[in-house]
């Protein structure tokens, strides 16, 4: 099971992951930033259309790249990382940060949610954001 280096894990995308319906490496994975408003239920939100409505619309979604799954061997833990995201001229008030794969076939119908990341509330204008992931990875399982 993923250890959440972020704030916490999607439990369906967590199923997604345990049956093989998500590949971290060859998906396209989305970091998608949500509202201050917007109120995340890691039980019943699956697919990015539980949460468009919390979108924040002047941000655009970044595909993540960069990314890795590597296994260390001495401490049977598998870590999944990207990229850090650096964002120039951000506008836009948010709390959460979502990543999800994104499914090119049919949009948002069935694009799974994997993990948040929620903050303390947000506001930029015409800022420049960084999202630097945490050294020990997005997530990591004992393997």
């Amino acid at each position: 099971m993923p250890t959440p280096t972020a704030s916490g894990i999607y439990h369906k995308g967590n199923l997604a992951l345990a049956k093989g319906e998500i590949s971290r490496l060859s998906n396209t994975l989305q970091i998608i930033f949500l509202d201050t408003t917007h109120v995340i239920d890691a039980v019943n939100d699956d697919i990015i259309n539980d949460i468009v409505s919390g979108e924040v619309g002047t941000i655009a979604r970044q595909t993540l790249t960069g990314k890795t799954l590597d296994n260390s061997t001495a401490s049977n833990v598998a870590k999944f990382d990207g990229s850090n995201i650096a964002l120039t001229g951000i506008t836009g008030d948010f709390k959460h940060i979502v990543l999800a794969k994104f499914d090119t076939a049919d949009n948002n119908a069935n694009s799974k949610l994997i993990a948040y990341w929620t903050f303390a509330d947000q506001s930029a204008s015409n800022q420049d954001i960084n999202i630097n992931f945490a050294a020990t990875g997005i997530t990591t399982e004992t393997v």
